[in-house]
C-alpha cells in the first residue's frame, strides 16, 4: 500500500461531502492536514512492486457481527501476518476491501441495513451531483458523487458513535476494548492499531492537536478515519481511494 495516494482535503462542498486534493507531502497546504511518520502493515518491502493481493473472505452470516453487541464496531485484521501483511478494516463485521469476494462488503453493509434508509441528491453550483445516503439502522452515512445515472463514485463512509441503542449504544466497544469517547492517544496505542499501522497517525487534521478533527491510517484501498470532538472519539469512517476502479462497480451501489 502506497502512502503517495490521493489525500483528503476537508473543504466542504455543498455541505455534504469533502473534496480531494492530490499529493503526499509533509504538509498539505490548504487542506489542514499533515503527514506523520507511521506506516501500515502493508507498507513495506513490497511497496516498490505495487500492492499485494490477499484473499479476504466475506463473512457467511454478514449480520452476525453487527448484531453481537459485545463485538467491536471496528476491527482491523492483518491478513498474511508479518512484515508483508495487509491491514483490512471491518465496520460492523463488513470488510472494506476492494478485491475478491470482500468487495461485496460495502454492498452487504448497505443492503442488510437499508431499512429506514434515505438517499438524497444535490446539484452544486458547478453542476456536480452530490449524493448522501443515510443508514439510520447503523448510524452511518455514505457520501459520494453521481457522475451519471448509473455511475457512482463513493467518497466517504462515516458511522457515528456511540452506536444506535439497538446495536449496543454506549456499552458496545468501538475498537478492541475502547468505547466511544476514547482519546486520540488511546486509539493510536490500541494493540490491533499498533500491529497494523506501526505507530502514529499517517495523516491528521492540524486541529486534532486541539482535540477536534480526524486522524487517518492508510489501507490498500482507502483511508481509515477516526473522528474526534473535544478530544473524544465520536465517529469512525472510511475514505474510498479514487484511483481504485473496483469501488466504482455499479453493482455495489444499486439500491435494494
Amino acid at each position: 500500500m502506497r502512502s503517495t495516494r490521493l489525500m483528503l482535503c476537508v473543504r466542504s462542498f455543498g455541505g455534504i461531502a469533502p473534496v480531494l486534493c492530490g499529493g503526499a507531502m509533509a504538509v498539505l497546504a490548504g487542506c489542514g492536514l499533515f503527514r506523520s511518520e507511521g506506516k501500515a502493515a502493508s507498507e513495506g518491502a513490497h511497496e516498490a512492486q505495487g500492492k499485494k493481493r490477499v484473499v479476504v473472505e466475506m463473512p457467511w452470516e454478514t449480520t452476525k457481527a453487527r448484531d453481537n453487541v459485545e463485538a467491536p464496531v471496528l476491527t482491523v485484521l492483518v491478513v498474511d501476518d508479518g512484515a508483508d501483511g495487509v491491514a483490512v478494516p471491518y465496520i460492523y463485521g463488513y470488510p472494506l476491501y476492494a478485491d475478491g469476494d470482500a468487495q461485496q462488503g460495502i454492498l452487504k453493509l448497505r443492503h442488510d441495513n437499508w431499512e429506514g434508509a434515505n438517499r438524497e441528491q444535490l446539484q452544486d453550483e458547478n453542476g456536480v451531483t452530490r449524493v448522501r445516503e443515510t443508514l439510520p439502522k447503523l448510524g452511518c452515512e455514505l457520501l459520494g458523487i453521481a457522475e451519471t445515472e448509473t455511475q457512482f463514485v463513493p467518497v466517504e463512509l462515516r458511522c457515528a458513535l456511540p452506536p444506535p441503542r439497538e446495536l449496543g449504544g454506549n456499552k458496545r466497544p468501538v475498537l478492541g476494548e475502547l468505547r466511544a469517547g476514547a482519546t486520540p492517544d488511546q486509539v493510536v496505542d490500541e494493540p490491533s492499531i499498533r500491529k497494523a499501522f506501526y505507530g502514529d497517525w499517517h495523516l491528521q487534521h492540524e486541529s486534532l492537536n486541539k482535540g477536534k478533527g480526524d486522524g487517518f491510517f492508510n489501507t490498500d484501498h482507502g483511508q481509515l478515519a477516526f473522528g474526534f470532538d473535544r478530544g473524544k472519539l465520536v465517529s469512525v469512517g472510511y475514505y474510498f481511494d479514487p484511483p481504485v476502479e473496483a469501488w466504482r462497480d455499479p453493482v455495489l451501489w444499486a439500491t435494494p
